[in-house]
């Protein structure tokens, strides 16, 4: 009776295992974000990891067995470099560190080894288009292309770490906003917009459209 029991409890549990976190960090429980973007997916994907002497192989290694739990189809590899050069030099890899992640028939290099590293890469890998945030230009308003300390270089920069695409647009020459904005950004001008950029604005506005001022 007691195996019949051990075999059924066995049989209903496989397959069914569930993990709790009880740290008050949550240190092993993957972002909201994060765990969004797995269920979104369809078909496997694969990670490699070409660790360094600085890298911590366990927490990694744990890091992305966490991806596994919440995404079956996600396989991964933690490579030693110095001992699979062959490896190496087919995927392309430049340094030790480095973290790819194929998905789709495509591969990207995750900006770093950590969840928002690996997620940023799952989520260009998945994205059939990438929106655009266009900064208005024309009337001194801070620039992307300015490296200065009033310049936006940095926030061009960090922005495009989520996933957008960063331009300009000069409204004045412009018949519309384009489609693929995401956010029309106006970063202080010092003069007042022309009636025509005002018109471009509120129709963008009406069609739901979004700006920041």
């Amino acid at each position: 009776v007691v195996l019949a029991l051990v075999v059924i409890v066995y049989l209903v549990t496989v397959d069914r295992n569930k993990k709790f976190d009880l740290t008050s960090e949550k240190r092993f429980t993957l972002s909201e974000q994060t765990q969004k973007v797995l269920s979104r997916l369809e078909g496997p994907v694969n990670a490699y990891v070409f660790y360094s002497k600085q890298m911590d192989k366990r927490s990694i290694s744990d890091l992305l067995g966490q991806y596994r739990y919440l995404y079956r189809d996600f396989n991964f590899e933690v490579i030693d470099p110095d001992l699979n050069p062959g490896i190496v030099e087919k995927m392309g890899v430049k340094e030790y560190g480095e973290l790819l992640v194929k998905y789709g028939g495509k591969t990207e290099k995750a900006k770093s080894a950590n969840e928002e590293g690996i997620t940023n890469a799952l989520i260009k890998l998945s994205q059939t288009s990438v929106k655009k945030v266009y900064f208005i230009k024309g009337h001194g308003e801070k620039s992307i292309e300015d490296y200065g300390n009033n310049g936006y270089d940095r926030i061009s920069q960090a922005i495009k770490s989520e996933n957008f695409d960063v331009d300009q647009i000069l409204l004045l020459r412009a018949q519309k906003v384009p489609d693929d904005c995401a956010v029309l950004v106006s970063a202080g001008p010092r003069s007042d917009y022309e009636q025509h950029e005002i018109d471009l604005i509120e129709k963008y506005v009406r069609s739901g459209g979004r700006v920041l001022f």
